[in-house]
């Protein structure tokens, strides 16, 4: 049996694809099907596309249609007819009488018979409406959640600080993240201290995550792109530093998108794009140094992908000395840009021991098993829960490791070229963990943990989808990548939005009421106080967030709070309940104005 193809239209900006129709016998009607890219032939190249790849026909063959055929056996491995979409589509169910997961499920290739635009609008819809509920999510979070200890201490320290003293650290302390810092200051000055002006730098870096989490997508069947995006943004933790004035979230936003603008220098090999990469990953450093890492494992892959894409392709034109000088020249200019900004504040954060916070014990217990602890953010699953997230871990990085010494190996670059974002992002995440774990033994820098190492989460993430991806184009058990990873998706994103909370934040949650404690404080002296100064005798980490609200809210009658404790004696007391008795009453009843079982607002009557 011989089989007849020809390949018609060009690449259209609404389905950049190429059009199959084959015929052979026992399928006279000439079926509408997909080239699958097998063997060295020319007509691959014409059906390979994926959507926004504007490739060109080779030249030549730039005619309206032009003619493949083979035998039967093998032929029929390249030039597929609609029988073969039943391997996909026969575990789900038709939608609204279109077949909704198409051929090559993992591929941005579809065809016009089984993904009509309907069918392409539902998932877009679902993607649409999920990114909506997320920013909504953060946005309606830092509209009301109280502010916290670590961004009133960047309030009280450094925004109302002089830009000379912000620059220099003239307060000592890691609570400073220089661009955030900024950002708060500018907003301040603009529309004044209202804390959702304050964080809003952070839901823009929320809304730059997503757009280019799905620009990483871009190329992938909309199908596909659903449960990778939940996968990548669905973790209630990482929600809340989008919700805060903080860098953490700025740093994010960063990554993501310095991610995505390598994947489009390594695509296309023009310079300015590795060049925004790397502004990218600079903002992100002077956003929060943790990034620092990731700009060290940028500045390392830039110079190990291109050489593995030279060994892989086997061609030594490919990536010349002039290549590597122009990237490096560019690495060392962002290094020493840096290095001016950040030298000094880093050499009095370490001279001042601020940098304290972090891991002693070992990567996979300190890092690994913190960004699973605060992943479930708090609820109770059971211990086998966290074992079973935690296993995919090394799960992952093995496996997309195994692919690519295969790969390697085999001088695959067909293989390659279809895994390239998965390989760079593994390298990246490789090099970042790399670099980290071998500060930690070799001069005792610690481990990053929660906040500090979630750096790690979108990275890890991007790994799992585009394996996922990978191994749904892998005939026999392709169906099964696809239905586990919807599931996790679901899981990922039930999770994520029944754990989430829009008014406390898991590293702050003594904070949670501390906005609506100081307005009860302020009703009770106007109802019952004369006109004076009262004292509040605090626990200590209440001491920033009191003091911002009474700068930014004006509480001329408030005294500035301090950090001697709830030993002093005061008119008010806002403690832990745990403190309570080491309140001198001196035999005056105290009245409960407030208590939440963890905090508790007192009034002591001393001639009030």
């Amino acid at each position: 049996m011989t089989m007849g193809c020809k390949v018609s239209g060009g690449i259209s900006r609404v389905t950049p694809l190429k059009i199959v129709e084959c015929q052979a016998a026992g399928n006279p009607s000439g079926s509408i099907g997909i080239m699958i890219p097998f063997g060295n032939i020319t007509l691959v190249r014409a059906l390979f596309y994926r959507a926004f790849m504007k490739e060109k026909i080779p030249p030549g063959k730039n005619s309206e249609e032009y003619q493949c055929s083979g035998d039967s056996s093998e032929f029929a491995d390249k030039c597929m007819t609609g029988v073969f979409f039943q391997r996909i589509n026969g575990i789900f169910d038709e939608f609204k009488g279109n077949n909704i997961f198409p051929h090559n499920f993992g591929d941005g290739i579809v065809t016009t018979s089984t993904m009509t635009k309907r069918a392409y609008l539902l998932p877009w819809t679902m993607i649409a409406g999920l990114a909506i509920l997320l920013i909504g999510c953060t946005f309606h979070k830092a509209l009301v959640a109280s502010f916290t200890h670590d961004e009133s201490f960047t309030y009280n320290h450094y925004v109302t600080a002089s830009l000379h003293d912000i620059f220099s650290y003239e307060v000592v302390s890691a609570n400073n993240h220089l661009l955030n810092t900024l950002l708060m200051k500018t907003g301040d000055a603009v529309f004044g201290p209202s804390p959702i002006v304050l964080r809003f730098p952070n839901i823009m870096a929320h809304l730059g995550f997503i757009v280019f989490s799905l620009l990483l997508f871009r190329k992938l069947n909309p199908w596909i792109i659903l449960p990778l995006f939940a996968l990548v943004n669905c973790n209630p933790y990482l929600l809340d530093f989008f919700a805060l004035a903080r860098g953490n979230g700025l740093s994010y936003g960063f990554l993501m998108g310095s991610i995505y603008l390598y994947t489009r220098f390594a695509e296309c090999n023009k310079t300015g794009w590795f060049i925004w990469s790397l502004i990218f990953a600079l903002l992100g450093v002077l956003s929060h140094f943790t990034l620092l890492y990731y700009l060290l494992a940028l500045v390392a892959v830039s110079n190990l992908w291109p050489m593995l894409n030279r060994f892989i392709s086997g061609d030594p034109a490919a990536n010349g000395l002039r290549s590597y000088a122009r990237i490096n020249l560019l690495n060392l200019a962002c290094l020493l840009i840096l290095f001016v900004i950040m030298s000094g504040p880093v050499r009095k954060l370490i001279l001042a021991g601020q940098l304290f916070y972090g891991g002693d014990t070992g990567f996979w217990k300190d890092t690994t098993g913190s960004l699973v602890e605060t992943f479930f953010y708090g609820a109770s699953y059971g211990h086998m829960w966290g074992i079973l997230v935690q296993g995919l871990v090394p799960l992952v990085m093995i496996s997309t490791l195994a692919l690519l010494l295969y790969v390697m190996i085999k001088k695959d670059v067909r293989l390659a070229r279809e895994n390239a974002i998965l390989f760079i992002v593994f390298l990246l995440l490789l090099f970042s963990v790399f670099i980290n774990v071998s500060q930690f033994y070799l001069v005792g820098t610690k481990l990053l943990i929660r906040r500090y190492g979630l750096l790690f989460f979108p990275m890890f993430m991007l790994c799992s989808g585009f394996l996922v991806r990978a191994a749904s184009r892998q005939g026999t058990f392709s169906k099964l990548p696809l239905i586990f990873v919807y599931c996790i998706a679901l899981a990922f994103g039930i999770h994520t939005f029944t754990a989430f909370s829009q008014t406390t934040y898991l590293d702050w949650d003594y904070e949670k009421e501390t906005g609506r404690v100081v307005a009860i404080l302020g009703k009770d002296v106007q109802e019952h106080v004369s006109p004076s100064t009262i004292t509040l005798g605090i626990s200590w980490p209440f001491e920033p967030t009191v003091n911002f609200y009474r700068r930014t809210r004006g509480l001329a009658w408030l005294r500035e709070v301090t950090r001697d404790g709830p030993q002093i004696k005061a008119d008010y007391y806002y403690i832990f309940r745990d403190d309570m008795t080491k309140v001198p009453l001196d035999g005056h009843a105290p009245v409960i104005l407030f208590d939440d079982g963890k905090t508790i607002l007192v009034k002591v009557k001393r001639g009030l």
